[in-house]
């Protein structure tokens, strides 16, 4: 495993993971964060579990993501 093929699996993976995420942070900030802000002390528990559900559903995406391009950079464990 060459350092430059880890170094664009890294930046491949990244590049995923910030489109998906800049996808979400710019449809559903402002309708699903912006009223909880202001009752922080009060912090609505259906947000946690739409957080929690969409940092799973990042994380599957990126995983799968970096696995293809695991794969296309032939990059073997």
């Amino acid at each position: 495993m060459s350092a430059m093929k880890l170094a664009g699996l890294f930046a491949l993976t990244m590049v995923a993971f910030l489109a998906v995420d800049a996808v979400w942070l710019t449809t559903a900030t402002p309708r699903l964060y912006r009223p909880a802000l202001a009752t922080l002390r009060d912090w609505p528990i259906h947000i946690t579990l739409i957080d929690l559900a969409w940092g799973t559903a990042l994380t599957t995406a990126t995983a799968f993501a970096g696995y293809h391009a695991a794969l296309w950079l032939k990059i073997t464990g």
